[in-house]
């Protein structure tokens, strides 16, 4: 008898510990998903008028977010963009791999959290049909 409990809080222990862990993997991919796309909209923002309007288009656009206090990630990004600003060669070449960077890591975050929902559901079907074979070995 004693077995038998320890088994079954053993289980449900395991099985909340892991339902913890999800919710909060996924809290933090939503997290960073929402940091990653503050910082895609802001590059890519700062690439089409750099494309469009020329180095007065984007420095026009760099000046306009950095004044305006509606956004307070997005004016520290510009801050900290204005002093990396001198030192680049290619501002082009910089925000085009901002850009594809943070697309991939958004793509990959969502790709880990489906990955990790389809082997919750696994690990839980493959306990479920385990308690139930078991049962059905016991009557």
């Amino acid at each position: 008898m004693d077995k038998i409990f320890k088994k079954k809080v053993t289980t449900v222990a395991m099985t909340f510990l892991l339902f913890f862990c999800a919710i909060y993997a996924n809290i933090y991919a939503i997290r960073m998903m929402e940091r990653y796309a503050g910082e895609l909209y802001f590059y890519d923002k700062l690439q089409v008028a750099l494309q469009f309007g020329g180095t007065k288009g984007f420095d026009d656009e760099l000046n306009r977010i950095s004044s305006l206090g509606t956004q307070k990630k997005q004016q520290a990004l510009a801050e900290e963009f204005k002093k990396t600003l001198p030192q680049l060669k290619d501002p082009a070449q910089y925000l085009s791999n901002i850009v594809t960077d943070r697309r991939a890591k958004i793509t990959r975050i969502t790709n880990f959290r489906f990955i990790a929902m389809i082997v919750i559901f696994i690990i839980f079907s493959w306990r479920l049909y385990a308690s139930y074979s078991a049962r059905l070995k016991r009557a």
